[in-house]
């Protein structure tokens, strides 16, 4: 009988020889074959007794319909709470990090979200995440401001929700592509799956340039710690941390000596592992990082009283400088100096005050008040560097310049 149907089944366009029938039963049986196949062995074995003792006369064939807009809706429907939920965490995460060092890390969390965001509203998202960015970025600076923090500022909102939707919606458009592709013919699949794949390599180079990637990040710290063991171990340095700078496209491997205030330098290598620098010789043989520690231990002292709200001075700029470049061969690491003793011969105050009255015998009445208030603080200095201006906000002369003056020649 199954020869006579070979025969005939020229005429059945739809209908396959013995062989092919045996090779479809089993993903038949399974539920994995196509529709086609489905229909071809459902004839085949109403004619052949052999298959269909082979396939099961009791056997019910198991029917696949394969409907794409279907699946996608379902599975769509069982992970919308994940996604929303990874959106919503990413803008947050996202947001949180731009006032840090760590804030370009969203050129990745941004397009992550946006594709997050297209699982869920579909086209929709490339209004509906950054709208969502807008809230969120706003509610968390009014909690800011409400916890006594900076002003709310609506301009730099608007800037960031800017740059942040920008790459929200690449990663809209990248999500998109893939849904696009899997929907339609051969040729515009190849093309969408193209252009998305190309995004993302775009945006992974895009992020390399600012926060480097893991591959070299451990490379240079490999390359770091052998260095670190060939040329300071017996000094007693270890490897603290190694960054990315952005500037340069280099990693720097921050070396100290545990418990010691100035006994650190950096290491530069490059995304291969090569040594760039290494200034070693500039921060602790020539003084450099003693020079910091001890100028900014000048700046606090001085700025207790110039950024006092008693200060009766208002200034655009008002600091103290210690400048101690003629001494770094001499500065000794981790040596306890008296910053106060150092003020009288390297202390340099360097003022801006504000006032109405622009004339030099003003300036040096305010000088002689400044004076006398950093004698009766025990702050000591060697210069002043000052200049008289109009307040900012008003319309008047221009400033007058004293110039640097020492403390023995301040009228």
């Amino acid at each position: 009988m199954c020869n006579e149907w070979i025969k005939r089944r020229a005429t059945w366009t739809n209908k396959i020889d013995c062989e092919i029938c045996m090779d479809l039963i089993p993903l038949v049986k399974d539920g994995i074959a196509s529709e086609e196949s489905y229909k071809a062995v459902e004839e085949h074995v109403k004619e052949c007794e052999t298959c269909r003792q082979l396939y099961g006369e009791s056997h019910e064939p198991a029917r696949i319909t394969i409907d794409g807009k279907h699946a996608w809706k379902k599975i769509q429907k069982q992970w919308n709470g994940f996604f929303l939920a990874l959106l919503c965490v990413g803008i947050v995460f996202g947001v949180s990090l731009t006032t840090q060092a760590d804030m370009f890390y969203n050129s990745l969390i941004m397009p992550i979200a946006g594709a997050c965001g297209y699982l869920i509203f579909q086209k929709r998202a490339v209004y509906k995440v950054p709208i969502l960015l807008l809230v969120f970025y706003a509610a968390m600076n009014v909690l800011q401001f409400l916890r006594g923090g900076e002003a709310f500022d609506f301009y730099s909102l608007l800037m960031w929700v800017a740059i942040y939707s920008i790459f929200a919606i690449l990663g809209v458009g990248i999500s998109g592509l893939f849904h696009y592709a899997r929907q339609t013919k051969k040729l515009y699949r190849f093309l969408a799956n193209g252009m998305g794949i190309l995004l993302i390599i775009g945006l992974c180079l895009f992020a390399n340039a600012l926060v480097g990637n893991p591959i070299s990040k451990a490379i240079a710290t490999k390359q770091a710690k052998v260095y670190l063991e060939k040329n300071y171990a017996e000094k007693g340095f270890e490897l603290k941390k190694v960054s990315y700078n952005f500037k340069d496209g280099n990693y720097f491997a921050h070396m100290e000596r545990p418990n010691s205030m100035d006994l650190n330098f950096t290491v530069s290598l490059d995304m291969f592992g090569n040594i760039v620098y290494d200034d070693y010789a500039f921060r602790i043989e020539e003084g450099a990082n003693t020079q910091d520690r001890l100028w900014k231990e000048y700046r606090e002292l001085t700025d207790a009283l110039l950024l006092n709200w008693r200060f009766p001075y208002h200034g655009s700029i008002v600091y103290g400088d210690l400048d101690l470049s003629q001494l770094y061969s001499e500065l000794i690491p981790d040596k306890i100096y008296d910053v106060r003793e150092l003020g009288k011969e390297a202390g340099t105050l360097v003022l801006y005050i504000e006032d109405l009255v622009m004339t030099k015998e003003r300036a040096n009445e305010i000088m002689q008040d400044i004076k006398k208030q950093f004698d009766e603080a025990g702050i000591p200095f060697r210069y002043m560097d000052f200049t008289l201006e109009y307040p900012r906000d008003k319309a008047g002369q221009e400033s007058i310049s004293m110039g640097t003056i020492s403390y023995d020649e301040i009228p």
